[in-house]
């Protein structure tokens, strides 16, 4: 029926290693082919004061969501990311690396 009912090792393996380090991107969801990952970013301090549209600038990745104080919303072009805003990417997995890279420094460094 194209139901997926067992997680991929892909997913499984990511879902482990993030309870052993916590560091970099936790995958939440990855398409059936494992090529699409919708994932919760860690970001560097740097970026909370800054626009949302800044990582789509910077980055391979499109922000899908931010969770604020236990809510979900929609960004738009004006919204900023505020410290405590669990923000959700969605990102091809071959980019998902290096968008964990850009993301953990400031958004003012270059490369």
């Amino acid at each position: 029926m194209g139901i997926p009912t067992v997680a991929t090792v892909l997913w499984a393996t990511d879902q482990i290693l993030r309870k052993l380090a916590p560091e970099g991107s936790r995958s939440e969801w990855r398409d059936q082919t494992a090529t699409v990952e919708l994932c919760e970013v860690v970001l560097h301090q740097d970026w909370y004061g800054q626009p949302s549209k800044l990582i789509e600038k910077r980055t391979p990745a499109r922000v899908a969501f931010i969770t604020r104080i236990g809510e979900g919303l929609i960004p738009t072009e004006h919204t900023v990311i505020q410290e405590g805003d669990l923000v959700h990417v969605m990102v091809a997995e071959k980019d998902r690396a290096s968008t964990d890279a850009i993301l953990a420094k400031s958004p003012d460094q270059e490369g």
